[in-house]
């Protein structure tokens, strides 16, 4: 939660952290805090004030990574992005996420970047479908071109079968 203070001076909160004043700040343990007596005084003073939340703002990422991450090739990812995904597969909320320890974060985003370099090496469905089509003509086997790449990969294993000496069933 974005907290601000509104006194003249820094306030120190229970948790040990200091509010400049006027500045939005996020408190992660913000849920807790706001029970504390002397923090529900400052609140019915209005001295502290909980702005909104800017999640996408409010991420924090990584220092360890470039601001374009490579992934294979010519191909990357923008570091706000890949950050954006990883918290979001994480399946915490945005106060757990800050939270973690950069270790625990740096994880999570490296965990993520495998996932997408997975994604950037395989092969498109398309590439694929164009791969399967030149065997099939190369081995002049009928099919259609409006086949799936399921039915094409199914059609070239049966023109192998049949090569090899193969019944094909």
């Amino acid at each position: 939660m974005q907290i601000i203070n509104k006194h003249a001076t820094p306030l120190g909160l229970p948790s040990g952290q200091v509010l400049v004043p006027e500045v939005p700040a996020p408190v992660p343990d913000w849920a807790t805090l706001k029970k504390n007596a002397v923090v529900q005084a400052w609140i019915a003073a209005g001295i502290l004030i909980e702005g909104k939340d800017s999640a996408k703002a409010a991420i924090i990422g990584t220092r360890n990574l470039p601001a374009d991450v490579p992934l294979i090739e010519d191909k990357v990812t923008d570091l706000d992005d890949l950050v954006r995904q990883a918290f979001e597969a994480s399946g915490l909320e945005l106060e757990a996420w800050n939270s973690l320890t950069q270790a625990d974060r740096d994880s999570h985003i490296g965990s993520q970047l495998a996932e997408l370099k997975a994604e950037a090496a395989a092969p498109s469905t398309e590439e694929e479908k164009a791969e399967l089509i030149a065997q099939l003509e190369a081995a002049k086997v009928k099919f259609d071109k409006r086949w799936g790449v399921e039915k094409l990969r199914a059609a070239l294993d049966e023109a192998q079968k049949a090569a090899a000496g193969g019944t094909g069933s």
